[in-house]
């Protein structure tokens, strides 16, 4: 048999796809239009879903309106408008479903005016207040109506349910031709996978045998590029990943073979160009043109850049598939950097003000700038190729040129100033200078030239020599008068002449040198005052005649103890010094240094931490411990703002105290410092609001607290410790006192009844003549029944037995009126509650509390009344005693012994609550305990 071939299996192929594509397509109809049929088909369950609500709703309209005929129950009149609502609701949502049908169209439009006229009789029978009689008639037409609704539905119904057996026996129907299709398209699938295969094989035999001719040819390629180490050849897929490269690349890259074959080449790119994904453009770009070439900047392995030459070109298979590319790559490096170079020279020398042109040793034109141009008049190509001696004119003589040559070989340059005339016969002034240019074996082969234009200072120059000669006239006729006006300046004044001789010196000169201003003509400066030569003042007298330009400076002579401040103006013929006696103002200035000295002395030797800013926190001073604490340089300082000396949650707290200093004059704060190294340090700041070089300013000094803050801290731990002993100690005092409460009230009282009983039989057995002994036995009942009741006393105030028995509210009350029995003073005590159940612990703590307070009154108030009550709001029991009496200077009890006070306060922070006293001479005094009710209390209101 003869074997298929590929191109028939491969047209065989398409036939079968070309049906599976027809059978997804039918398929692809088919199951459109199966949705398209359970579409409607839900839309009709939606219609029947409706209508059944509303025939539903119509059962209840019409049992309501059958009430309503029998009696007005407004009941019934609201029943049958609710129902009526619905019955609208429903025909509405009936309507919009079944628009689309002309069928039911009118019978939703009659549905919709009957409805709308049993809604109009609902409506009245309500609004009547369901008090009149409704007509017969009227009722009598509304069941006629509902019985026309009720048919009219049953139609839409019936309607329904026909279209709804129509679109499910079309669903089927689509349903059964989607599982045929499906099965198709598996049997037609089937066969193209068995095609696929059989062209598989096919393929494969084919490209086992390209790949060794391909193997063939690529051996012969790798040898050719293996030996080529200036370039990096490699090999990349489509996707940018290595397959391949040779000994160049390893060189250039820095990668060896092993490290790079099958990495992306994104690693040779720098972040940037990852960044703009340059790969993917060149790789793109390269894919669209077949080649593409660029410049760009590449990393070696060790993290180096180098400037490459890049070349993408695309490889293709057989069947001219894109499926890989060759990178070629060249370090261009160096030769950028000449360009670069090149370029930027190129830029200074078109950029310059000044004409920059170069000639050959035949003083032809090579290069010509933009300055040139301007200045002379010739453009670009006019002068390029020219002699330069055609094409500018100067004045100078045959002698003068040979000499500038000369100067020029043996110096390698000439500086000098020349008359040119340009394009357009002007004369210009040129300050030249031009530079001689080797070859590599340092032999002339040119020279460069830089003209700047003076021809303006020139001009000036020669006005200015015509105006000295003028001047020069004029001085003679005003020397007397000018003579006069400086004897007149309270500034010492001389002129000397160019040998440096005194030719003129005013009085005010002659107090400050304590010499005769005219015994000093003639004479030389530096032999008078030998001393001045190499000072400051006998440099810039030199300079200035030098330079011939104005010159200033200060200077100290010493044997006169002077500071002098000297204006010199030179001219060709001499100088004239103005010399102003600065001595006091040098005097204040180092005054000022040194209390500046003083002040910053004292400023870093404070134990804290100094600073000075402005209202906008620019520092303007602070001392070293400033630096030493927060770990930053002055230069770090200078940047920050005083808020970044301190974490995000303490920011708002510091500018606030920040505010108060610019506002009020003076605030202060506790915060912590935040250093360089992210540590807290607990610090006290103060500050105060200043004028500092025209500012307002705030300055302050930090202390460390640190000692402070933890010695704060192990006195709350030694507080909460003595809180908790004393707690204790009061929990063992009440069991003590409950012990002995038992102890006397058990023993010694049961000790007492029978005693008292013996008394009573030996009163019995005493016989009636024996009075006086009968006598002494009623006395001694009376101290047993005395003493029984100081037991139950003494008892009761050791341990209320009733706080356990009767509850608090019963034991206050029980308190209070023995304490007016007792002392004879009225107490009013009231309560919002019934009943209160606290644990034993708040419960003695208040009882305590309320005796205290009572106890306090009849011993120090001189109260006449007692106001006491035990209130609950908000989760809190309040505890309120207040007297009329004499009252006491409540800032005073700090200063005092006042051991009930504190020990009231001690026994309410015992129990979380909170205690104040409140009292003013003459005023009385008011007492409040509040404790907050913890989960396990009952309250009783």
């Amino acid at each position: 048999m003869k074997p298929v071939t590929g191109k028939v299996l491969k047209s065989v192929m398409f036939l079968v796809l070309a049906v599976i594509v027809l059978v997804v397509f039918v398929l692809f109809r088919q199951s459109k239009q199966f949705n398209i049929a359970a579409a409607f088909l839900a839309h009709t369950n939606e219609v029947l879903y409706h209508n059944q609500k509303l025939l539903t709703a119509l059962s209840r309209n019409e049992s309501a309106l059958q009430n309503i005929s029998e009696n007005v129950d407004p009941a019934s009149a609201l029943k049958m408008k609710n129902a009526d609502s619905v019955i609208t609701a429903e025909l509405e949502k009936i309507k919009t479903l079944t628009a689309d049908n002309r069928v039911q169209v009118p019978r939703t439009d009659s549905l919709i005016k009957l409805v709308t006229a049993n809604n109009a009789l609902a409506n009245e029978i309500y609004n009547q207040n369901q008090t009149a009689q409704v007509p017969i008639a009227k009722l009598t037409d509304a069941k006629e109506r509902i019985a026309t609704i009720r048919r009219i539905a049953a139609e839409i119904e019936q309607e329904e349910i026909g279209l709804l057996t129509q679109r499910k026996q079309v669903r089927e129907d689509l349903e059964e031709g989607i599982m045929k299709a499906l099965l198709w398209l598996i049997v037609i699938i089937l066969i193209l996978i068995v095609l696929i295969i059989r062209s598989v094989r096919i393929d494969f035999l084919a490209l086992k045998k390209t790949e060794k001719e391909r193997d063939e040819k690529n051996e012969q390629f790798r040898l050719l590029i293996e030996n080529v180490n200036e370039y990096a050849f490699f090999f990349i897929d489509t996707n940018g990943n290595v397959l391949n490269w040779n000994k160049g690349a390893e060189i250039i890259e820095g990668y060896k073979a092993e490290e790079i074959i099958g990495k992306n080449i994104s690693v040779f790119y720098t972040t940037d160009a990852i960044k703009n994904k340059e790969l993917e453009s060149n790789l793109k770009k390269a894919a669209e043109a077949g080649r593409f070439e660029t410049e760009s900047l590449h990393v070696r392995k060790d993290g180096s850049t180098f400037w490459a030459e890049v070349v993408f070109t695309c490889l293709y298979d057989d069947s001219h598939r894109l499926n890989g590319f060759l990178k070629i790559i060249k370090d261009i490096t160096e030769q950028k950097k000449k360009q670069e170079e090149i370029t930027y020279l190129s830029g200074l020398v078109e950029k310059t003000n000044d004409a920059i042109f170069s000639v050959d040793t035949t003083s032809t034109i090579k290069s010509w700038n933009k300055a040139a141009e301007k200045m002379y008049g010739y453009n670009h190509e006019e002068a390029i190729g020219k002699n330069i001696r055609e094409l500018l004119q100067r004045r100078i003589s045959e002698e003068d040129r040979k000499n500038a040559i000369e100067e020029l070989n043996e110096k390698g340059y000439y500086h000098s100033e020349f008359e040119y005339t340009t394009k357009y016969k002007e004369s210009i002034f040129v300050l030249s200078t031009v530079s001689t240019l080797y070859d590599n074996d340092h032999k002339v082969n040119g020279y460069v030239t830089i003209h700047r234009d003076i021809t303006i200072r020139k001009n000036l120059e020669d006005q200015l020599k015509k105006f000295n000669e003028e001047l020069e006239e004029k001085v003679k006729d005003k020397t007397s008068e000018l003579t006069e006006v400086f004897e007149r300046i309270t500034d010492a004044f001389i002129a000397l002449d160019k040998n440096w001789c005194y030719t003129y010196l005013n009085k005010a000169t002659g107090e400050l040198i304590h010499r005769d201003p005219g015994s000093m003509i003639g004479k030389n400066v530096w032999k008078e005052f030998p001393d001045v030569v190499g000072s400051p003042t006998y440099m810039i007298f030199q300079q200035a005649m030098k330079e011939q330009k104005y010159m200033h400076n200060e200077d100290y002579y010493e044997p006169f103890d002077l500071w002098q401040e000297n204006h010199v103006y030179p001219s060709p013929q001499g100088i004239s010094v103005f010399i102003k006696n600065i001595t006091e103002r040098k005097k204040a200035e180092q005054e000022i240094i040194k209390e500046k000295n003083l002040s910053d002395s004292i400023i870093n030797s404070l134990p804290g931490a100094f600073y000075l800013y402005n209202m906008e926190g620019k520092f303007f001073r602070w001392n070293k411990n400033f630096e030493k604490v927060t770990m930053y340089n002055s230069d770090e300082i200078s940047k920050m703002h005083p808020l970044d000396f301190f974490d995000v949650d303490e920011k708002d707290y510091l500018r606030s105290r920040i505010g108060q200093v610019f506002v009020n004059g003076v605030s202060d704060a506790e915060a912590n410092f935040l250093t360089k190294d992210n540590r807290k340090i607990p610090y006290y700041f103060t500050g105060i609001k200043l004028e500092y070089q025209g500012q307002t300013c705030l300055m302050g000094v930090g202390i460390d607290i640190s000692s402070r803050v933890e010695a704060q801290k192990k006195i709350r731990q030694t507080s909460e410790q003595l809180r908790e002993l004393a707690a204790h100690l009061q929990d063992v005092r009440e069991e003590e006192r409950a012990s002995i409460a038992r102890e006397i009230h058990d023993e010694l009282g049961q000790q007492l009844t029978g005693l008292k009983m013996d008394v009573y039989w030996l009163r019995d057995e005493l016989k009636p003549a024996e009075e006086s002994a009968g006598k002494q036995i009623e006395n001694i009942l009376q101290l047993l029944d005395t003493a029984i009741n100081t037991v139950r006393k003494i008892s009761s105030e050791l341990r209320p037995p009733m706080i356990d028995d009767i509850g608090l509210i019963e034991s206050l009350k029980w308190y209070a009126k023995e304490f007016q029995k007792r002392f004879n003073i009225k107490v009013l005590f009231n309560t919002s509650m019934d009943s209160v159940h606290l644990s034993p612990k708040q419960s003695i703590a208040l009882f305590r509390i309320f005796q205290e307070s009572l106890t306090n009154v009849a011993r120090h108030a001189q109260a006449k009344k007692v106001s006491a009550s035990l209130l609950y709001e908000n989760n809190l029991l309040i505890l309120r005693v207040a007297d009329d009496g004499k009252g006491f200077d409540n800032t005073q009890t700090a200063k005092k012994k006042t051991l009930g006070l504190l020990g009231m306060k001690e026994r309410i922070l015992m129990i979380n609550g909170n205690f104040e006293i409140n009292s003013n001479p003459g005023a009385g005094t008011e007492v409040i305990a509040t404790v907050h009710t913890n989960a396990g209390a009952e309250i009783i209101l």
